[in-house]
């Protein structure tokens, strides 16, 4: 194999490689075997006969090539664990994603506490410099798609996002359950709310969401998705799954127009300015440093913030929406551009 394949057939099987340097290394009686090792692993069209394989294994048994995914029912696949990394970027552990999302690992009354607490502690100190507060957790496929899971999956009770969302809703503070609200506008959404082969919302997810957050705020109605045309892309694939499963694995992906002119325009530049108007150390510890259309931010005690802002000078319901959250908060950032002038999305990477 030239480099080239190497790497991407390491990336696939999820293995370093002996290199030839290793023939030299050790004893001649060691030789054959040191051989015969490298011999296995640089063969011709190793990359190829290895995506075919986990193509048969698919085709005809059904199974997986990869320990991570497991296949439900009407073609959704389900992460069933993640590998946690360290500060260096360091592999650490596996741990299962599906057990604490389907009532195995609830959280104790004193985690419970805790999450009352700091929520509380935001909301006051948002609260006091004018900002509204709401808090929310994207939840996890499975909990949506539960009956897609396979038959030797069980829900033993409600996942741990829905039990702090009702805990914390339950304590009057501005929570917004989107387990809840997914559930239950599933059915009546003709889109699917989530892909098959990713463990995120899709565009039609996002925007029931959205939707939901927007009916809890302070401020402006939420649109509807007759404002949007969608359009089906039947020939869509993930590469990032695809290629940890060996071959493209084709579904409809939904695209959102919105009809009409649109006047929300993003620009990166403006995110340090925006960063500095808030109340807190940061502005003094600031380091701005670009990074292709990203403002890539450095703080002290925060390894990394990307910044995105986005400008909408028709908006009318607010000045200023900042959004922290990941890459699910991503994929709504244009549907909340229409309610605020500046849209300031905040998200951190580890």
């Amino acid at each position: 194999m030239d480099g080239g394949d190497l790497k991407r057939a390491e990336r696939f099987e999820k293995k370093t490689f002996q290199t030839f340097s290793s023939l030299t290394s050790g004893s001649l009686a060691e030789f054959p075997d040191r051989f015969e090792a490298l011999w296995n692993e640089h063969f011709g069209h190793r990359l190829w006969l290895a995506k075919m394989f986990a193509r048969i294994r698919w085709d005809v048994f059904g199974v997986t090539p990869s320990d991570r995914f497991v296949i439900g029912k009407d073609g959704f696949f389900f992460q069933i664990s993640a590998r946690e990394r360290s500060d260096s970027g360091e592999e650490v552990s596996l741990h299962s994603m599906l057990d604490a999302n389907l009532g195995f690992h609830p959280f104790t009354a004193a985690e419970l506490q805790e999450w009352t607490r700091a929520i509380a502690a935001r909301k006051a100190y948002l609260g006091s410099k004018g900002f509204e507060y709401l808090f929310t957790v994207a939840p996890d496929k499975a909990v949506i798609y539960s009956d897609k899971l396979p038959d030797a999956f069980d829900v033993k009770g409600p996942g741990r996002a829905e039990q702090l969302l009702r805990h914390l809703q339950a304590q009057g503070l501005p929570a917004v359950n989107l387990v809840a609200a997914l559930k239950e506008r599933r059915s009546s959404v003709k889109y699917p709310l989530f892909l098959k082969t990713d463990a995120h919302w899709n565009k039609p997810g996002a925007f029931v969401a959205y939707q939901t957050v927007m009916e809890q705020a302070q401020h402006g109605t939420p649109q509807s998705l007759t404002e949007y045309r969608v359009r089906e892309d039947k020939d869509w694939y993930h590469q990032g799954f695809s290629s940890q499963i060996g071959f493209p694995m084709v579904e409809s992906f939904y695209r959102l127009k919105q009809k009409g002119k649109r006047y929300v325009v993003g620009n990166s530049r403006f995110a340090p300015l925006l960063a500095e108007q808030f109340d807190a150390p940061m502005s003094e510890h600031v380091q701005v440093k670009k990074k292709r259309s990203k403002a890539v931010v450095r703080i002290d005690g925060i390894k990394k913030l990307r910044m995105s802002v986005l400008f909408n000078p028709e908006a009318k319901d607010y000045d200023l929406i900042v959004v922290y959250g990941d890459s699910f908060a991503a994929k709504m950032m244009w549907f909340f551009a229409e309610h605020a002038k500046v849209l300031l999305h905040v998200k951190t990477t580890n």
